[in-house]
């Protein structure tokens, strides 16, 4: 038994010296096992591919049109309606004789007067009028400041002639003068009889009724006639 052991001992120490002496060769990888190398075949087979994800593009997104929603309709108050008051406020009738218009004043009376300052209206006067207001007459103003004798031609009812001096006085009244009876009928002429600048006509009986007198003063109101100087 002893023997054998150093045989072996012998053996092993020399193998490095035959071992320097042979040329290195690379040394080849060990072949796998050909179960092994089917397993990481079958493996790699079923390894999924990982693929680059795509940006998913966005779907743009619809922004609802506005709704018109109709605003309620605001319902009407009710106004308040104003009541009329009805006052009773007496009438006052103005004093007889005034009038806001011309007017000739004769010793305290007012008569309301129309003008008769042109040839025209001289020369037609009140002829033809069926009528004339009470308290009512016709100033006949001349441009020479003289008066002109006057008749009744073509009147319908008769008149009170009341002759006005430059002094503003009644120098001569000349009651109940007729209208003409018929269109044929004479026209007497009438004149005052003392000089006169203004002829003043009013109905036939007025001035007895009023007691209208010579030498009366008499005031033009509201006349802006030239030579209306009363």
């Amino acid at each position: 038994m002893a023997t054998s052991f150093l045989v072996l001992v012998a053996c092993q120490t020399s193998a490095p010296a035959d071992q320097e002496s042979l040329p290195k060769t690379p040394t080849q990888p060990a072949s796998q096992p050909a179960f092994l190398a089917a397993a990481t075949a079958t493996a790699q087979a079923h390894t999924p591919t990982r693929t680059a994800a795509v940006p998913a593009t966005p779907t743009p997104t619809r922004t609802p049109k506005p709704t018109s929603v109709q605003a309620p309709t605001p319902t009407a108050r009710p106004t308040a309606t104003a009541i009329p008051l009805i006052v009773s406020v007496p009438t006052i009738a103005p004093p007889a004789n005034q009038t806001d218009g011309p007017a000739v004043t004769i010793g305290g009376v007012r008569f309301a007067a129309e003008i008769a300052n042109t040839s025209p209206l001289r020369t037609i006067g009140l002829s033809g009028r069926p009528s004339l207001p009470s308290d009512t007459g016709m100033l006949f103003i001349f441009d020479s400041g003289l008066s002109s004798n006057f008749w009744m031609n073509e009147m319908q009812f008769p008149l009170d002639f009341v002759w006005i001096g430059a002094d503003c006085t009644v120098v001569d009244i000349t009651e109940d003068v007729p209208n003409p009876e018929s269109p044929s009928s004479p026209l007497p002429l009438y004149a005052s009889s003392q000089p006169a600048a203004f002829n003043f006509e009013i109905n036939a009986g007025k001035a007895r009724e009023l007691g209208l007198a010579t030498d009366d003063d008499v005031r033009f109101n509201n006349i802006d006639v030239q030579g209306a100087d009363c």
